[in-house]
């Protein structure tokens, strides 16, 4: 069973918490690096080949450009650094996988066939267990898509995932979630085509992404589920869209209007969001919009802004008419008599939720490339402590209770993260080190991860995490959460975690 987890920072406060985690990140390895947050390896990198790189094609001067496939680039933005690590490794190697490799196209080459292949391996330690008591688990997933394109600009594409998991029992119930699940769904089917060469029309289930933010993306009113940092491979399926572009190349505007129908069974159910895009000789900014019949309205505004060598991002979300549930008072269990919290409404506020932070890239010795990211969120949606975290867990597990993110559970959170790409003979290799801290409970975890690229069709990431700090989001009360009311739940709390990726590419 799954669970997916400003007032300006007192500077004292902030100071006081990120000393031990600079020391523990430097004292690891002062050049790691970042897996999730790379949108550029040099400081000129313009953000419009950014964006590119994200979704697989950009607009230029109203035209799309071709599409080519990467899993990778769907969601999380290194797969800039990720691509031009591969172009380096790709040369002079032979690939294990020639005769999956060649395309297969008709006669007139519309039609593009191939897809990846991931294998996690996982291993938990949890606490108040042993080291025999671990737990593992594998999963394989194949991606394949096929994409089609036709005369007068229109195309179809469709992508499957096949996923498998090589697990004996039930899968457990983690604090930070694998994405990958135990069924077949289908991550994209959509049609894209133009109307009168100004309109861009994209009809189906589409991958998606709104926001500067690189942890944390308040505006991305897109996708129900929220990115986890932690994934080696961003695994999010597409959302169901009717989304409509209109281009004005000439003074650097994109706008856009998008009909969600996930979850949509009455035309009552759809939701509308709007956006418009200015795009700058120095940055991007925009505003966002997105209103659904019983759910929060929602506006935003994000940029991100070149300053020297440093990429600045700003994204701040105001919701309105919230309804999720927001609990207060008590929560215990003890001597048989259960004591239990009520829900506030707060449906008549406004409650913000602002993410800031910057992104610093410099070359040197001509082949690696280091990266500085700093962000820092304040979540007025959120607690500003975790005595009601065993609460929120377990009513996240009942149809209807709520769900539970532990990035967005609590009101202040910071993340640090540090990359460095070129290391090999082929410079294939990155090391990366990512630091999620949660200012409200105390509580963090830290993450490293090894990647590299022995074969042009082969990469393997191998990545170790340790959850630290007292009670709190990262590190739920076990006490709380060892009752009867979860009796027959397979939960486990992790302490230490480690996980063997192999990518496959056909």
């Amino acid at each position: 069973m799954t669970v997916s987890f400003f007032s300006a920072v007192n500077f004292l406060r902030l100071s006081s918490f990120l000393t031990p985690v600079f020391s523990l990140v430097f004292s690891l390895v002062w050049s790691c690096s970042l897996s999730w947050s790379t949108s550029a390896i040099a400081a000129d990198s313009a953000e419009s080949s950014r964006e590119a790189a994200l979704f697989g094609g950009g607009e230029v001067g109203g035209e799309e450009e071709p599409y080519q496939f990467d899993e990778n680039a769907l969601f999380s933005e290194d797969a800039v650094i990720r691509d031009q690590v591969e172009e380096f490794a790709g040369e002079g190697k032979g690939s294990i996988v020639d005769l999956f490799g060649q395309k297969l196209n008709d006669a007139d080459n519309r039609l593009d066939i191939g897809g990846q292949y991931y294998h996690s391996s996982f291993l938990l330690y949890s606490e108040h267990s042993s080291i025999g008591e671990s737990r593992i688990s594998h999963t394989g997933v194949v991606d394949i898509y096929f994409d089609a394109q036709l005369e007068d600009d229109v195309r179809f594409f469709y992508q499957q995932k096949v996923v498998h998991s090589f697990d004996a029992g039930e899968s457990p119930i983690l604090l930070f979630l694998s994405q990958f699940s135990g069924d077949s769904p289908v991550d994209q089917l959509w049609l894209k085509f133009k109307v009168k060469n100004k309109y861009f029309v994209t009809l189906g289930k589409q991958p998606t992404k709104w926001g500067s933010g690189l942890v944390w993306q308040p505006t991305d009113f897109l996708n129900a589920q929220k990115f986890n940092p932690l994934e080696l491979i961003d695994q999010r399926l597409g959302v169901s869209l009717l989304k409509v572009e209109y281009p004005i190349s000439n003074r650097g505007i994109n706008l856009y209007s998008v009909l969600q129908v996930n979850d949509a069974n009455q035309v009552q159910d759809l939701g509308w969001l709007w956006r418009a895009e200015f795009l700058t000789e120095v940055g991007e900014y925009a505003i966002s919009l997105a209103a659904k019949n019983n759910d929060a309205l929602k506006v935003g505004f994000d940029l991100s802004r070149g300053l020297g060598p440093v990429d600045l991002r700003f994204d701040m979300a105001v919701i309105h008419d919230d309804h999720q549930p927001f609990y207060e008072g008590e929560f215990n269990f003890a001597d048989g008599l259960l004591q239990t919290p009520t829900v506030v409404d707060r449906r008549d506020e406004w409650m913000p939720q602002v993410s800031t932070g910057f992104l610093y890239s410099r070359s040197f010795k001509e082949d690696y490339h280091y990266i500085l990211t700093v962000e820092y969120l304040y979540n007025d949606l959120g607690y500003d402590n975790s005595e009601l975290l065993s609460w929120s867990i377990i009513n996240s597990l009942i149809p209807n209770g709520g769900s539970f993110s532990p990035l967005y559970y609590s009101q202040e959170y910071v993340t640090i993260g540090s990359m460095i790409t070129g290391f090999g003979a082929d410079n294939d290799v990155s090391v990366n080190v990512l630091v999620i801290g949660n200012l409200s409970d105390g509580s963090g975890v830290v993450q490293g991860v090894y990647s590299a690229q022995p074969f042009r069709d082969l990469g393997v990431s191998f990545s170790v995490g340790w959850f630290f700090g007292g009670d709190g989001t990262f590190r739920p009360d076990v006490a709380l959460l060892d009752t009867t009311l979860l009796e027959g739940i397979n939960l486990n709390l992790p302490r230490y975690s480690t996980e063997v990726q192999l990518r496959v590419k056909f």
